[in-house]
């Protein structure tokens, strides 16, 4: 079959056409590179300034990045071509061809993936038809040739439309910040901080007050201050929420979160008599030229917004039937990959470092300090231990894959503890603020309010971050505390106030009048009366009414806090709360133990326990891993010890009954580990037997059940070598890392003589709808065939009759099915067979 290129060079007529000038040449790329590529990502980011918030953005990086897409990218496309045709002119129209045709397949994909009847490879092949179709016209008709650069009048049209755009224009050209109020006169310090994800049933004790035995920064700070325990937020969307608490006012659709939609905050108010100190992660508030406010370089930021940009494209081109391949996008603004330090987007692993080198920097000058920080922090992935290390660094919250809870207890009830975890590390960090004000003289006489954008619900079955019935008060109580300046005793409000209150209130503090109209009441002097608290989508489109008897549940969360962990003790309780047997603490040599006769069990990651250094940032204290051989629905109790001592408990899970393995987590404390390497050992605890026995599970390594399909542990020592076909990439399927097949999936195994596998271990986590039929094949016969039952599904096959030689070779051949076909709500087009979560021979 003759190839693309091939194609095109038959296509060449001879005498070959003059090539012609560069001129011409970047004129007709510059016209489809705009509409293959400009067009789609700058409506994107027009549509969706947050994009450009996030970065921190600011108009230079703008005017780069447009012409990077309109004007450098077919530049150097034409470039390419003309140096090509300077070599030889039919190689010149041949490139140049080749480079045409396939900017208009990337112009068409995206509207042929919208069309119901195609998808998939058939998508691929449409474009690429038109490609090569609109590539044979542009070398055999001189009327194209000639014309085509006529088109490169949408370069300008697009970039002014797009630099000319509200948002846009607002970066480039930033509105002056509203002039001073006459005779403003503000000599007090204000400080605003603004976490991340914190609900108010966090930091409550048993008793509705604040936990101070887990929260000492907190207690501290209320003991100066007025907490308003009935606080609710007024979005669940942080890019919503902060401006809306730094400015008063009610988000509206399409508002971006900068200076140019947000003039009127409280950057501004104070500007002329305050200098600024400001932490914005998310937003962007603040005038530049105001504030202490660490803007990364232009290289930086121009970086990572270039990468971001180029997995939004993909997104954009690539079908739908590959789109969950794809580095996830929905979930967050920037830094796709997850790998980036730069350009300002936290990746996360430096969200507690960040935060104190921003206390540390706090400083006295001429003016009164006005400090305003938003933190991504106690805001998930649950990583940091109280002391502020970090435990996990890549391993987000086990969920399910759309953000809902899978709907089991111990799940959530381990993420919870993370969570709590977490939260002391920002109270540590709390305190340190508070130290830095007092030890600068600032504290008594300055405006403090400390409080967060939304909460997080941990409600099985319900979404985490978007309102679903039932978890409405996860996410609207968030915790107020507002010290005004000279306040030096605490004092609790139960009104029901608004976080839209917050700036009006402040504002009357510090003994002045807002310039602007606020959606909020001043609570130091107006009578506050709701009876309906206002709560709005993550995407601000909807607004919804709650009475204030949700506040039952804010109680119910509390409870559910103290009876998971209990009431007594600091930080500690948190590892030792569950305690079966009271075996917690003590030495195994103490302990009556016998070997598991059937049970055997793994840890994750397990070398991380080898190699311990307790002078890093990071600790192993979370560790996780699977029992084996247990085929019943009972949940079972296990111990943990390290070096010899019991640190720790955990039940199973109970989301997979039929898969014969047992997932479990334990978060231990960093104390329990010495310098170098550190002896696990895994115990079932049996409570019936006298003493409370402890039934040995032997481990096994490497874990079986962490095979992910992408080498590790696939095959043994061979796993490199491994070929495979007929699967779609790898994507997170709660806990496990999921591979589908199209039907016919196939592994082909080096197998080394000495290592003759006698077991395959297989995994299903979904078939699709129910009847699903799986033949697996090993070397071309058949080793099992039967209907899959739905759910999760795990078998041991021996392969003691198998006909092994060099290489084995697996086969799954199922039903396969369609995703967008069984599911009104699906836009996958993609033909499925069964998603294997586990495949390994022994």
């Amino acid at each position: 079959m003759a190839t693309y290129s091939e194609v095109l060079a038959l296509s060449i007529p001879r005498p070959t056409p003059d090539i012609q000038p560069f001129r011409t040449i970047l004129l007709q790329i510059a016209a489809l590179t705009a509409l293959a590529l400009g067009q789609p990502l700058l409506q994107l980011v027009k549509e969706n300034p947050e994009f450009l918030s996030v970065h921190r953005s600011q108009g230079w990086d703008i005017v780069i990045f447009t012409a990077v897409l309109l004007l450098v990218v077919p530049a150097i496309l034409a470039a390419v071509v003309a140096i090509v045709g300077k070599i030889g002119r039919r190689a010149g129209m041949l490139v140049q061809a080749a480079v045409l045709g396939g900017l208009l397949a990337l112009t068409v994909l995206p509207i042929l993936d919208r069309l119901p009847a195609i998808g998939g490879w058939l998508t691929l092949a449409a474009g690429a038809a038109i490609g090569l179709a609109f590539a044979l016209g542009f070398v055999r008709s001189s009327f194209i040739r000639q014309n085509l650069a006529i088109l490169a009048l949408v370069v300008p049209i697009f970039m002014a439309l797009f630099l000319g755009a509200a948002p846009i224009r607002g970066i480039l050209l930033p509105p002056e910040a509203p002039a001073p109020m006459p005779g403003l006169q503000v000599e007090d310090p204000v400080v605003l901080i603004i976490f991340d994800e914190l609900p108010t049933s966090s930091l409550m004790g048993p008793d509705g007050e604040l936990d101070c035995q887990l929260f000492p920064a907190f207690c501290r700070l209320a003991e100066h201050s007025t907490w308003y325990r009935n606080a609710t937020s007024i979005s669940g969307a942080t890019l919503r929420s902060v401006p809306a608490i730094m400015s008063g006012k009610l988000p509206q659709w399409r508002e971006s979160p900068t200076l140019a939609d947000h003039p009127e905050n409280i950057f501004t108010l104070l500007a002329a008599t305050h200098d600024i100190s400001a932490m914005e992660v998310q937003t962007s508030l603040c005038p530049e030229d105001l504030a202490r406010n660490h803007l990364p370089g232009l290289a930086d930021r121009l970086e990572l917004l270039l990468v971001d940009l180029f997995v939004l494209y993909q997104h954009i081109v690539v079908p739908e039937h590959w789109r969950i391949d794809l580095p996830p996008v929905a979930d967050k603004w920037g830094n796709f990959l997850g790998t980036s330090e730069k350009g300002g987007v936290d990746n996360g692993s430096k969200r507690y470092a960040n935060l104190a080198a921003f206390l540390s920097s706090i400083d006295a000058g001429d003016r009164p300090p006005l400090i305003v920080a938003h933190t991504l922090l106690p805001h998930s992935p649950f990583q940091f231990l109280p002391d502020g290390r970090y435990y996990n660094r890549k391993r987000a919250i086990p969920s399910n894959p759309d953000g809902t809870w899978r709907d089991d207890s111990e799940v959530i009830a381990h993420s919870y503890r993370r969570h709590l975890l977490q939260l002391v590390a920002v109270d540590h960090q709390l305190g340190r603020l508070l130290d830095r004000l007092e030890e600068l003289d600032l504290f008594d006489a300055a405006a403090v309010v400390v409080t967060a954008d939304h909460g997080i619900s941990f409600k099985p079955g319900l979404h985490r971050r978007q309102y679903r019935p039932g978890n409405e008060a996860d996410l609207m109580f968030a915790p107020l505390f507002i010290k005004a300046p000279g306040q030096t005793s605490g004092a609790i409000d139960d009104r029901f106030v608004q976080s839209l209150d917050i700036m009006p209130t402040l504002a009357s503090a510090l003994g002045i009048e807002l310039p602007w109209e606020c959606a909020g009441v001043d609570l130091l002097s107006e009578p506050v009366d709701r009876q309906d608290l206002l709560f709005m989508d993550q995407d601000a489109r909807q607004e919804r009414q709650f009475g204030i008897e949700i506040r039952r549940d804010l109680d119910a969360n509390v409870a559910w806090k103290h009876a998971l962990f209990g009431t007594q003790g600091g930080p500690e309780r948190l590892f030792t709360a569950y305690d079966p047997g009271g075996v917690l603490g003590r030495a195994v040599a103490d302990l009556p133990v016998a070997p598991h006769p059937t049970f055997r069990g793994g840890i994750r990651e397990f070398e991380k326990l080898d190699a311990v250094d307790l002078d890093s940032r990071f600790v192993p204290a979370e560790i996780n891993g699977m029992v084996e051989g247990y085929s019943g629905d009972e949940r079972l109790v296990l111990a943990l010890a390290v070096n010899g001592t019991i640190v720790g408990a955990s039940r199973t899970y109970l989301d997979r009954p039929r898969a014969g393995v047992r997932r479990w987590q334990i978060t231990v404390s960093p104390d329990v580990f010495r310098d170098g390497a550190n002896e696990a050992e895994l115990f079932l605890v049996d409570k019936a037997a006298p003493g409370t026995q402890l039934l040995r599970v032997p481990m096994v390594t490497p874990l079986s059940g962490e095979a992910t399909l992408l080498g590790t542990n696939l095959g043994g020592t061979n796993a490199e070598r491994v070929i495979e076909s007929g699967l779609f990439g790898s994507h997170d399927w709660g806990d496990h890392v999921v591979r589908w097949t199209d039907g016919k999936g196939r592994w082909t195994i080096p197998i080394r003589p000495d290592e003759v596998p006698r077991l395959l271990e297989l995994g299903i986590v979904s078939s699709g709808p129910p009847g699903a039929e799986l033949t697996v094949n090993v070397n071309g016969s058949p080793l099992l065939k039967l209907v899959l039952p739905s759910g999760d599904w795990e078998t041991s096959l021996p392969l003691d009759n198998a006909d092994i030689g060099g290489d084995l070779t697996v086969e799954l051949e199922s039903t396969v099915f369609v995703p967008a076909k069984v599911n009104p709500e699906s836009n996958d087009r993609r033909k499925l067979g069964v998603a294997v979560r586990k495949l390994v021979v022994r």
